[in-house]
């Protein structure tokens, strides 16, 4: 060829390269567009981008890669030379595959990673799960991984259980954000809900202590979510996805609305939810114990209790909840990548149900117990640097403001004092992150953190006849302060093309100060002022046995600062018991050991086994306790026992996971999980070990997949092992909460569902979802719940995308 001829078709190449960056991802069967592709430079850094609703990405933040590589669960991953995509006309077809050992992950050290690569275990929830399985709230969306536990005490809640840990021992990370706050209480943690399952685009979660990396409070596991990502693209772009969808076992109603707009250097994302839950239905068959055959009602200023005229409906359980997100992403060259995020979500008053349905001498102990709003805001800038430098090669850099608006308002049976506690957290936190690829088997990963949360605590109580108010006790010290401060560094190093370990280390340093205001119970301390530090570590590898098998091996430690719901709170744990503020608490410290088997046999069978091991030393946990050398004391009169939680336990938490998937490669898939664990903690008083309370049942689910052109189902068992009488902890107290054994005894027994699911795309913009939860009707409550689960429950909903 002559060279005019050869140098302008280089020209050209280079010129189609330069403005053609945005490339259409579609199944090769049924060459629909596929969403959610997860498109890497090879080998994997930490750009990422996804295709949108029509199966289209803007790949110019990968322009200097050799070649890009194009993930999705359920395909085969495909790498394509930067050059060939021309010759493709930007056009990739992805082929439906068995399995892949790895999946794109971020949550082990905030930047993009295979998750073969990573000693810890991480489930992913894809966003093929959440669409077809419409989750009502971030809690139900969990429950997705099969893997994760999930305890609800009213209908308004969900608090999640990993590894026989939960609340302020398992960590809520949104957007790379720390959710956990200072009154994060070893009771059950409603907060999870207030992140928009509907504007989820990727979910993870990491098991096992994740403080290198997090900090205080990630001992049982790390749940990270990724909300809707803005996306530039190399010509205006508009895109949009609305969703309606009704459910029959609460009437759930609910509507949601996103907006992408995109240009070369700017994106906007919108997204709203609003959602309308009445009150929640239980099964018709089995026990009667579920049935809610009276309550208490206010007539002509008079409690009374009533019967119910339809015991099946759990009365008051209703509530409303509302969700805004507005996010902008500013991308003025390949160096810069500068996003802001807004998120915004408010409940109505959430009735309390456990507490409703709560017996005191054989009648109903409150008229009303209901949480107030439960608000939720965040204002975060992230700040990213991709141009490499002798320090690094990317860094990135998130300021957040948090707000949390919490209240409590209870009132007993014919009193006219309706107390209200109000808690107001305001969370500021800065994150640095760095990542440094010295080649393809050394990677160092480094930063720091900075948290402060004030709190303010205002209680009073109301008359409800006169409707005059009078101060009461607040629930923690108002102006209250827990601050943490911490550095920490990962390596990654590959030793040869079979052992690449991974190994990180953290000092972290956390100052509590709160002041006791003693108007209404005098304190022996005025005030507290600790300052706990830790160092945690983390080292662990992955040997691949072949290409099909590998071993995953972790030694990690955690640990959890007190923090103000510890050293300060003062609450009524249940009639007769009082806990009150100990300022002597120090961190509780876990050792934790993983090992993991995962592989591919027969290039359609996939099998995942891990086992765990941990052991919580100074474990902070509620004993009895003195007050002025008195174990108890009158309170709002009633004679109480004085406890506090207190470093004085040792706690070990040992189980087992199993998953086996297989693939057609055509047309049907199944997956079964199961679930083991086995925790216990030293009961002090008899020096004894004794169950654990969130060490959750044998639980699992068997679910099978039928996909056909436009057509996908799914059928799901559901299933959880019983607990015996000897089996709960002795911390339940609420036996409202549990039925009886023949032998009059409270346990929790067995249950199992069978659900169908489906969805049929109409067009490639408009698909109908629509299931079944419950077939059978089954009367069931999951394990410490104080809510029974919904009856049979149907599904409708549709959806459309442009």
């Amino acid at each position: 060829m002559p060279p005019f001829r050869l140098s302008l078709l280089v020209l050209l190449l280079c010129w189609t390269l330069a403005t053609s960056q945005t490339v259409t991802v579609i199944d090769e069967a049924t060459l629909l567009p596929l969403e959610f592709v997860a498109i890497t430079s090879h080998p994997v850094d930490s750009r990422l981008v996804r295709t949108s609703a029509r199966g289209t990405a803007d790949i110019s933040p990968l322009h200097d890669a050799d070649s890009i590589t194009f993930s999705l669960f359920g395909y085969e991953q495909q790498t394509v030379a930067l050059s060939d995509l021309v010759l493709m006309k930007f056009r990739v077809m992805l082929k439906p595959t068995g399995f892949l050992l790895g999946e794109v992950t971020v949550s082990s050290n905030r930047w993009v990673q295979q998750s073969d690569e990573i000693p810890q275990k991480i489930s992913v929830i894809t966003p093929q799960e959440v669409f077809i399985s419409n989750p009502q709230t971030s809690a139900d969306l969990l429950s997705l991984s099969r893997q994760v536990y999930v305890q609800k005490s009213q209908l308004g809640g969900g608090s999640p259980m990993i590894r026989g840990f939960a609340t302020n021992r398992v960590l809520l990370v949104v957007d790379g954000v720390r959710m956990n706050n200072a009154i994060f209480r070893s009771g059950n943690v409603q907060n999870v809900i207030s992140i928009d399952a509907n504007a989820v685009e990727h979910a993870e979660v990491l098991f096992g202590p994740g403080s290198v990396v997090y900090g205080s409070d990630a001992i049982g596991g790390v749940m990270s979510f990724q909300t809707i990502m803005p996306k530039t693209s190399d010509r205006q772009l508009t895109a949009g996805n609305a969703l309606a969808r009704y459910s029959s076992a609460n009437n759930e109603r609910t509507g949601h609305l996103d907006l992408i707009y995109s240009i070369p250097s700017f994106s906007s994302a919108t997204s709203i939810s609003f959602s309308e839950f009445d009150d929640l239905t239980i099964g018709t068959n089995g026990d009667a114990w579920h049935e809610r055959k009276e309550y208490i009602t206010t007539i002509n200023g008079i409690d009374s209790v009533v019967k119910n005229s339809d015991p099946n409906t759990q009365t008051p359980s209703g509530y409303n909840q509302i969700n805004l997100m507005q996010k902008l992403l500013y991308a003025p060259s390949d160096q810069w990548k500068i996003e802001y995020g807004f998120q915004y979500s408010a409940t109505s008053d959430v009735p309390r149900y456990d507490r409703l349905t709560q017996y005191r001498n054989g009648a109903l102990r409150f008229a009303e117990w209901y949480y107030g709003p439960q608000r939720w805001m965040m204002n975060s800038l992230n700040v990213q640097y991709l141009q490499p430098t002798l320090l690094f090669d990317r860094a990135k850099f998130t300021v957040a403001h948090q707000e949390f608006q919490e209240s409590r308002h209870d009132r007993a049976f014919r009193s006219t004092s309706l107390r209200h506690q109000y808690e107001r957290v305001i969370a500021h936190s800065f994150n640095a992150d760095i990542e440094k690829i010295y080649d393809e088997g050394r990677e160092l990963y480094y930063g720091g953190e900075v948290i402060i949360n004030t709190i303010s605590s205002t209680a009073r109580r109301e008359d409800i006849t006169t409707k005059k108010l009078a101060p009461t006790i607040t629930r923690y010290p108002d102006g209250s302060a827990w601050n943490s401060y911490a550095v920490y560094a990962m390596v990654n190093m590959s030793i040869s093309e079979r052992l690449k370990i991974s190994s990180g280390v953290r000092y972290n340093l956390v100052t509590v100060t709160a002041s006791f205001d003693s108007s209404f119970l005098h304190f022996p301390f005025p005030s507290v002022n600790i300052t706990p530090g830790a160092v945690t570590g983390s080292c662990g590898g992955v040997y691949k046995l072949s290409e099909q098998w590998q071993v995953h091996m972790n030694f990690s430690t955690g640990f959890r600062a007190p923090n103000i719901d510890d050293i300060g709170k003062i609450f009524e744990s249940s009639p007769g018991a009082l806990i009150v503020p100990n300022p002597n608490l120090q961190s509780e410290y876990a050792y934790n050991a993983d090992l993991r088997l995962v592989g591919i046999a027969y290039d359609n069978v996939k099998v995942d086994f891990a086992g765990f091991y941990t052991l919580l030393h100074d474990a902070i946990v509620v004993r009895p306790f003195s007050l002025h050398g008195n174990d108890s004391i009158l309170f709002e009169g009633t004679l109480s026992e004085v406890r506090a939680l207190q470093n004085t336990s040792k706690v070990y938490v040992y189980g087992a996971t199993a998953m086996v998937e297989y693939n057609t490669l055509e047309h049907f898939s199944a997956r079964a999980t199961v679930n083991w664990q086995y925790g216990r903690e030293l009961d002090n008083s008899s020096n004894t070990f004794v169950p654990m309370r969130h060490v959750a049942p044998l639980f699992g689910s068997v679910e099978c997949t039928y996909s056909a052109g436009r057509m996908l189902m799914t059928g799901s068992v559901i299933y959880n092992g019983e607990f015996s009488n000897n089996e709960l902890s002795p911390t339940l107290e609420d036996v409202n909460n549990f039925p009886l054994d023949k032998n009059g005894k409270p346990f929790s027994p067995s249950w199992y569902t069978l659900n169908i699911k489906g969805r049929y795309s109409l067009t490639n913009s408009i698909n109908l979802i629509g299931g079944v939860e419950n077939i059978l009707d089954v009367r069931y409550r999951t394990y410490s719940s104080g809510i029974s689960a919904p009856g049979r429950n149907v599904i409708v909903a549709i959806q459309m995308r442009w």
